[in-house]
C-alpha cells in the first residue's frame, strides 16, 4: 500500500522521480501524514471494501465500492466516458455518492462529464485551484456544465477532511497542502 501511495504522489507531481527502496518510502510517507496532521497507522476495519483500477489508456480512473456507498476517482480521457460508465454499470453501480477530480487534465475528467450524465451522484470534490491555473478548456467547461446541470456543487478538497465510506471504511483527503508553483498538477488531490 505504501508503494502504491508514492506511485500516487509522485504521478500528482508530474513523475520523473526514482522510486524509493521500502526504508525511504516509509520515511516520506509518514513525513506527508504528518504534515497533513493525520495518523499514518492503519486502522483496523471489518467492512467490506473493493477498490478497482479501471483501464482508460492513458489516465486515470479507480473505483472504490463498499456495501453502502462507492467513490469514482478520474475517469479517464475524452472518449473513455461510455467505457467507465459501462464498467461502472456491469459492477452494479446505480449511484456515485463521491466523485473525485484529482486535477482538472483531460486524462483524468476528459470521461466524467459522461459518467455524472449517467449516474445519479452525491458529491463532487475538486482541488481548489487558483483562479489563474483555471483550465479553459472545452473538457474542463464540459465537465462543469455536466455539474451544473444535474445542480451539484462542489467540494473543496482540504486536507484533513474525512469522508465516510460505510461499512467502516473513511477517505482521508492528503493533499494538495499549500499554495504551489504555477503547475496545477501539483494541486492534485491526494
Amino acid at each position: 500500500l505504501s508503494f502504491f501511495i508514492l506511485v500516487l504522489l509522485n504521478q500528482a507531481i508530474g513523475g520523473g522521480l526514482p522510486l524509493p527502496g521500502t526504508d525511504e518510502i516509509d520515511r516520506a510517507l509518514d513525513a506527508l501524514y504528518r504534515k497533513a496532521g493525520i495518523s499514518a497507522q492503519p486502522a483496523s476495519v471489518q467492512g467490506d471494501v473493493r477498490v478497482h483500477f479501471i483501464d482508460v489508456g492513458q489516465g486515470d480512473c479507480a473505483l472504490v465500492q463498499t456495501p453502502e456507498k462507492n467513490l469514482l476517482i478520474d475517469a479517464g480521457d475524452v472518449g473513455m466516458g461510455d467505457l467507465v460508465a459501462d464498467y461502472l454499470k456491469a459492477q452494479g453501480v446505480q449511484r456515485l455518492d463521491f466523485v473525485l477530480a484529482t486535477h482538472p487534465h483531460a486524462d483524468h475528467i476528459g470521461g466524467m462529464a459522461d459518467v455524472i450524465e449517467a449516474f445519479e451522484v452525491g458529491r463532487i470534490i475538486f482541488s481548489d485551484i487558483p483562479d489563474h491555473l483555471l483550465p479553459t478548456t472545452r473538457v474542463y467547461e464540459r465537465l462543469l456544465d455536466a455539474i451544473a446541470a444535474k445542480k451539484l456543487k462542489l467540494t473543496r478538497a482540504y486536507p484533513g477532511a474525512t469522508y465516510d465510506l460505510g461499512d467502516g471504511v473513511r477517505m482521508t483527503i492528503l493533499a494538495p497542502l499549500e499554495q504551489y508553483t504555477e503547475d496545477l498538477i501539483e494541486y492534485s488531490v491526494v
